[in-house]
């Protein structure tokens, strides 16, 4: 669209470049640092990986975390902070038989009202029991934009 519409309705995608480890049984702040589209150029995606969308409105958030491996009964969370609290948590539990085990992503997606100077932030947890990796690129992501003005 035009310059006016990028500037009312601000958007941001971005994916994991390269794998990145978490520690076990803590909330981690996952670093995006692959921008795949940033309308207003309001995502910072080199030192603090958060969106501030410099637009107040409704916002649908999408967020989906990859993990290496889980074993059974172990977990995987996608939570959406806001202003540096978490507001919403998907968790995918993994449920094997014969011991394997798998890689695994928890999607989170929700509606968020943010003012201009709010800001959002993608986080994972595990409790694999040690440090496991979060896997790259298109397996793991962070978007949001604006929604329209009619809500």
């Amino acid at each position: 669209g035009d310059v006016q519409s990028n500037f009312l309705y601000p958007a941001f995608f971005a994916t994991l470049g390269s794998a990145q480890s978490i520690n076990d049984a803590t909330y981690t702040k996952i670093e995006f640092d692959t921008e795949v589209l940033d309308s207003n150029g309001t995502y910072d995606n080199s030192s603090n990986y958060r969106f501030t969308p410099a637009v107040a409105g409704k916002y649908i958030v999408s967020l989906q975390i990859s993990i290496d491996e889980l074993d059974d009964q172990k977990r995987i969370e996608a939570k959406i902070y806001k202003n540096g609290s978490g507001i919403n948590r998907a968790a995918t539990q993994a449920s094997l038989s014969g011991g394997n085990s798998f890689p695994y992503a928890s999607t989170n997606g929700f509606i968020v009202d943010l003012d201009a100077d709010d800001y959002i932030e993608g986080y994972a947890y595990q409790n694999q029991g040690s440090a496991r990796n979060i896997r790259a690129n298109a397996e793991t992501y962070f978007g949001a934009f604006r929604i329209g003005t009619w809500f």
